[in-house]
């Protein structure tokens, strides 16, 4: 789909451009050409409109294509291959919002413009090494953040105990930086959560907190089986927990996306799947129920939250 959607932005921006540039470089447009031969004259002599389509397209095609790679680089991912395959993609280096990274790229864009701008002697020149080194530093963001990772991977583990068989290690960056990480380690029992900071010391252990797996049973199975499920194992790419209790003669089975939840350490996903279950087994009840704040104040305490978190060790 990239070539196609760099066409639709592309064939526009080309038309703007050479409606803006023939009326830039064809001022006396309407005038008559034989009563007004010196016209003529100066027309001939004008620059011919030196913006190609190919160019044009060719900044769309690379501001599309980016575009999935970007998403790539998160931890929310993305369907990369769609649609050869629905599987989603993710490296985990960096959040869907970082406070770092998108200045970086927001100052590249805005500098570039202010020094074309200006129009002056060797701008074009000034354009390019400033895009360059917003590149640069753009890129080196995403790798530094991929090295976090695994560096946040390996100190949650050491303070796993040595009896407790680790099935899978993920680590997530939290909301905003690459300086704080949510691990989220599968043992063959349960989960265990740590919140790792890279700026904390090795003198005391970071906080972490364990959640059980439950026991495999009908209701869990047959919740297993709903479209719904489905739909929210492959938007979590598997990291899945579950959760049931039997209340009021209800069945309830719970899912989390382990990826996400509003603490570092909390065991609790933001948009838990929910599959409730009635005394005969009808399905009452299959969606998701943000674990969400639910009102300003609890909203503004809740960012509040996340932003001192950021920054303390």
């Amino acid at each position: 789909m990239v070539p196609v959607i760099a066409a639709v932005f592309a064939i526009p921006w080309w038309l703007l451009r050479r409606r803006h540039e023939l009326r830039k470089h064809n001022p006396d447009e309407g005038i008559d050409l034989v009563t007004h031969p010196e016209v003529a004259d100066k027309i001939r002599s004008r620059p011919a409109i030196t913006t190609p389509f190919w160019l044009l397209y060719a900044c769309c095609f690379v501001a599309v294509l980016s575009h999935p790679l970007l998403d790539w680089c998160t931890s929310y991912g993305t369907q990369l291959f769609w649609p050869i395959t629905f599987r989603r993609f993710a490296i985990d280096a960096i959040g869907i919002i970082d406070i770092i990274y998108t200045p970086i790229l927001a100052l590249t864009l805005l500098l570039c413009w202010l020094v074309r701008k200006r129009r002056a002697e060797g701008a074009k020149r000034a354009t390019i090494k400033i895009a360059a080194v917003g590149l640069i530093l753009s890129t080196a963001y995403l790798a530094a953040g991929w090295v976090l990772q695994k560096q946040a991977v390996a100190k949650a583990r050491k303070h796993v105990p040595t009896d407790t068989a680790v099935v899978r290690a993920d680590a997530y960056p939290m909301i905003g930086t690459i300086l704080l990480w949510r691990v989220v380690l599968r043992t063959e029992d349960g989960w265990i959560v740590t919140r790792i900071h890279q700026l904390a010391g090795d003198d005391k252990p970071p906080k972490s907190a364990s959640a059980a797996e439950a026991e495999d049973n009908e209701w869990i199975r047959r919740a297993r089986q709903t479209q719904q499920f489905r739909t929210y194992r492959g938007f979590a790419m598997g990291r899945v927990r579950t959760e049931y209790e039997e209340k009021d003669g209800r069945h309830v089975v719970r899912f989390h996306d382990m990826r996400y939840a509003w603490g570092s350490d909390d065991p609790k996903g933001i948009w838990p799947l929910e599959v409730v279950f009635d005394a005969t087994g009808g399905i009452l009840k299959a969606e998701r129920s943000p674990n969400s704040p639910r009102s300003f104040a609890e909203a503004a305490k809740a960012i509040a939250d996340i932003w001192a978190d950021m920054w303390n060790p």
